[in-house]
């Protein structure tokens, strides 16, 4: 993957500041990213495209900020991943 294309994606992984508790009941990630340092620790990013939300290692579940879920969506399609639409 090009470091342009994960520096797009970057604001998907920072928590958007909500409601507590306004977490939808819905995450099922379907999709996700694992990275590795050099020192082979993992980072893992989790993706539910149906409510919008993500976990990362170490994280609760978030709500994506929506330029950051747009970006990812783009993202998976570009390298042939179907993702779902909030409506589909």
């Amino acid at each position: 993957m090009h470091r342009a294309s994960l520096i797009r994606v970057l604001p998907a992984i920072v928590p958007r500041r909500g409601l507590p508790m306004s977490l939808k009941l819905c995450f099922v990630p379907h999709h996700r990213i694992i990275s590795r340092d050099s020192d082979g620790v993992e980072f893992l990013l989790e993706i539910c495209f149906e409510c919008d939300q993500a976990r990362h290692t170490g994280s609760p579940i978030y709500d994506m900020p929506p330029l950051g879920s747009m970006n990812l969506r783009q993202l998976f399609r570009q390298i042939g991943v179907h993702v779902v639409d909030r409506d589909e």
